[in-house]
């Protein structure tokens, strides 16, 4: 069943993890990650001793609100509140803080923790396992990002967000009561791939695998937690008891406030928790809009090592082309329903006249990818030529008509290079 599912490197904790860097085997790539702007600093506190951003701007964008989050960074619950170009936050009892500036669609700040609850500490008086930094671009809707974060000295790693309750501004709607019933698009090394959930009341049960995988669980609130468990007989008559520890465990899951993605964790019994997100694919709840056509045509905002960073798409029916880092990283797919599967390749010639064939193995890759319901998010993975699979999600920053979908915000600062050269 493992090898079946896509795997995602990053661990979801509840709560900022204190321990200090992660023990994975990265690699080094001066602390800029694949599709990551070189030298470009994550929000340099103006006083080191406070942590206060410099320089705010007005923005349009506004990240006021609760968030649930994923990633080693900093994951977990976090409060946001954004006054112009300025951001503060904190987490854990106050006893975690954040300070970034605004710049567009653009958060890039600090955090910092003091196991004292007054948290008089400032982030330069903080020690470097307790303190870090993270930059992050918010969805087209407002209710989600996607970027990165790290602990002072660490390597980045992939951080993601949704929106759980609304921003405080006044004339907001509320938000709807949580229902899990749908289809969804997943990641994660748990319980990653398309899953079916059915919600009656608090309880959820759910299926993958023609049947032979089985959820339950509970909500509250909106979250959902439970156990998975998966059977090689279609009758699957197992109870999780009954079943393997291999091949059953656990998850725990928050609902954007739209109701159209999740993140959260999940893992096998006895295993690390592995972070899990999903996206909304089919089965709206009762009062949704219809389901559009997909449409990839736009500007995104991913994660990832095969191919992170700021995209550029273009779908002409069911052909997508695409590009990054200055045209000298290109994309071609094909879409199926809401699926876009391709390939992706890289030259250091900005001419780029090279195919995807005459590209070295370590310059180009491939990719898998599904549209949410709502058109403005994906989750899937990617890999190098002869690479590992890995998670893959994005969401949408600019694009989703035709007017919109070429140039704009896809362009600038994107990745710039991939460095494709150092990757696995």
């Amino acid at each position: 069943m493992r090898n079946a599912i896509v795997t995602a490197p990053a661990l979801f904790l509840l709560l900022l993890v204190l321990s200090g860097c992660s023990s994975s085997e990265t690699q080094d790539q001066g602390n800029q990650p694949a599709g990551q702007p070189a030298g470009q600093p994550a929000g340099q506190p103006a006083d080191g001793k406070k942590g206060e951003p410099a320089a705010p701007q007005d923005t349009g964008p506004d990240f006021t609100g609760i968030w649930a989050t994923d990633g080693t960074g900093a994951g977990g619950l976090r409060t946001f509140i954004q006054q112009a170009g300025t951001m503060t936050g904190h987490f854990d009892g106050m006893r975690g803080r954040y300070a970034g500036s605004v710049t567009e669609r653009r958060l890039a700040g600090r955090f910092w923790w003091d196991e004292d609850p007054a948290h008089e500490k400032g982030y330069d008086e903080t020690h470097a396992e307790k303190r870090g930094e993270f930059e992050i671009t918010l969805s087209l809707d407002g209710n989600a990002f996607t970027g990165r974060s790290r602990f002072d000295g660490c390597e980045w790693e992939s951080w993601n967000g949704i929106r759980t309750e609304e921003a405080a501004a006044e004339g907001e709607e509320g938000g709807k009561a949580p229902e899990f019933t749908g289809t969804w698009a997943t990641d994660g090394t748990g319980a990653g791939g398309i899953r079916a959930f059915r919600q009656q009341g608090s309880e959820m049960t759910g299926h993958f695998d023609e049947m032979r995988g089985r959820y339950t669980g509970t909500v509250s609130g909106n979250t959902l937690t439970g156990r998975f468990w998966w059977d090689e007989d279609p009758e699957h008559e197992k109870t999780w008891d009954e079943t393997a520890a291999d091949r059953r465990g656990e998850f725990e899951i928050t609902l954007s406030i739209d109701g159209n993605a999740f993140t959260g964790k999940s893992k096998f019994d006895g295993c690390e928790w592995d972070s899990w997100n999903g996206i909304r694919t089919e089965d709206a709840p009762a009062g949704e809009v219809a389901k559009k056509a997909p449409e990839f045509t736009g500007t995104w905002a991913t994660d990832g090592t095969g191919a992170g960073g700021i995209r550029t798409f273009e779908q002409h029916e069911g052909a997508v082309t695409g590009w990054f880092d200055d045209m000298r990283g290109r994309y071609t797919g094909t879409v199926s329903g809401n699926r876009l599967t391709g390939r992706f390749w890289w030259d250091e010639d900005p001419a780029h006249e090279k195919t995807w064939e005459e590209t070295p193995a370590t310059q180009r890759g491939e990719f898998e990818i599904t549209l949410s319901m709502d058109g403005n998010a994906f989750t899937g993975k990617s890999k190098y030529d002869e690479g590992e699979w890995e998670s893959w999600n994005g969401i949408r920053v600019t694009g989703g008509d035709r007017e919109n979908g070429g140039e704009g915000e896809g362009e600038k600062g994107d990745g710039e290079k991939e460095e494709p050269g150092k990757q696995e």
